[in-house]
């Protein structure tokens, strides 16, 4: 029992049955001295004595179950309220995970956007070097035509002229 945060009834009951504990001794005391040549006297003065201690024993349990409840109920408002703020910071700190992940994912997003547009001027740049490159081969084999044709032109003269042996 948490004897720092009695309860005013707990107090006055636990008061009580000293007070029923007492007056039922010296009652019984009282009763046994002036009485002490009856034997019912000392029987009625025994009993008195165990009725009165039981009676305190009974008070003193109601103040002890009273006090237990009194003070389930003072945990429960308490656990009830740890559990409450409990589950306040938890939201909270699921909102702030929450808004940290959605502006990583944000920040993942511009920075995807930003190689596939990367990759699309990539695309872009080596289409453009395939055409060259293949305007080029193009030229190359025109360029070599014509320098075919311009040996041959060259031998068809050497040949006309008689130069060659």
């Amino acid at each position: 029992m948490n004897w720092s945060n009695k309860m005013p009834v707990t107090s006055s009951l636990l008061f009580s049955s000293w007070l029923i504990a007492i007056g039922g001794i010296l009652a019984s005391a009282f009763l046994i001295i002036t009485k002490f040549k009856e034997i019912n006297a000392l029987i009625y003065g025994i009993l008195l004595l165990f009725g009165s201690l039981l009676l305190a024993a009974l008070v003193r349990m109601f103040a002890n179950i009273g006090q237990m409840v009194f003070d389930i109920k003072a945990d429960n408002r308490k656990a009830n309220n740890e559990m409450r703020e409990l589950k306040e910071r938890s939201s909270q700190e699921r909102k702030s995970q929450l808004q940290e992940l959605k502006s990583q994912l944000q920040e993942l997003e511009s920075q995807l956007q930003a190689q596939a547009d990367a990759l699309t001027r990539h695309s872009q740049i080596l289409g453009n070097l395939k055409d060259t490159f293949t305007q080029v081969n193009c030229d190359s084999k025109d360029v070599n035509q014509n320098i075919n044709q311009i040996r041959d032109f060259f031998e068809k003269i050497e040949r006309h002229l008689g130069l060659k042996k």
